[in-house]
Order: structure tokens, then sequence, then C-alpha cells
């Protein structure tokens, strides 16, 4: 897990945590940033993240996604575009936007998420409204109990 605007912080690798909950925990941690948006450097990272060091499975055995939420521009689109062409080699890229976008904005943001993008493209219109969101999926999850997905615990 990255968390970026001018800079990018790594939160964790996928070798650091073993269960669910020490993951839900450290998401719950992560730090919010207020400023810029340098998106190629959380690209190229993300990216760095899908090796055997940082705990990435086998792609065989395992899907590599990575979602990106947002709700700007970058700050440099040419340098974006290259680092997301690079990240999407190794994985299947998600967006989901949150707020108001120009329309500049908005199509920047089309070019980032793996095709088909009606598939891998998700707005929310505020934090409030993400926030229900998430609720809808966790009580989703409890009425369908352990078939709602396969456990990653160890």
């Amino acid at each position: 897990m990255l968390t970026y605007s001018h800079i990018v912080e790594e939160t964790f690798d996928f070798k650091r945590y073993n269960t669910t909950s020490d993951i839900q925990n450290a998401i719950s941690k992560a730090t919010f940033f207020d400023s810029g948006t340098n998106t190629a450097e959380a690209f190229r990272r993300a990216k760095g993240l899908f090796t055997t060091a940082k705990g990435a499975r086998d792609p065989a055995r395992a899907k590599r996604e990575v979602l990106i939420l947002t709700d700007g521009q970058s700050d440099n689109a040419a340098n974006t575009f290259a680092a997301v062409e690079s990240l999407k080699r190794v994985a299947d890229v998600y967006g989901l936007m949150t707020g108001s976008f120009s329309s500049g904005g908005m199509k920047e943001l089309t070019k980032y998420v793996s095709a088909p993008i009606n598939e891998h493209l998700f707005y929310v219109q505020n934090y409030q409204v993400q926030g229900k969101l998430v609720a809808y999926i966790q009580d989703s999850k409890k009425a369908l109990g352990p078939k709602w997905c396969a456990t990653f615990d160890i």
C-alpha cells in the first residue's frame, strides 16, 4: 500500500502482514497527504511492490491488481502515462475517483485504468458517499458470510 502527494510513502508491502486484521489496522493508520499529486512516482513505486522481494505471489497463482483512489490530476501527465503503462504490464489498474474533476482531469484518469474502462473506473461524489460504499460492501460481506470471498489469512 502506498499513499502519495508530492511524496510517496510505502505504508506496507505484501510481506509485512499475514492476517486480514493486521492489514486493516495498517490501512487505518495510513498517512493522508494534502498537497501535490506525484502520481507518476506512485505508479513506479506500485510496480516495484510486485516483486518476490516485496512478497508478491506468482502471477499464475494470484491476481495482480492496483486500486488508485484520487481526487485530483497528476502534476505531470506525460510522466504519469509512461509510469502507468509500465505498471499495467504487471497488474490490472482500477480507479476510484472522488470529488469534482475538470474535463482534462477526467480524460487523464480514464487513461490510467486498464481496459475496458467501464469495468475499471468508478466514481463517488465525495468522501461521505465513499464511506457509504464501504459500509455497503461490509454489510454485503457480513450477510454472505464465509462465501463472500476467499480468505487470505495464513
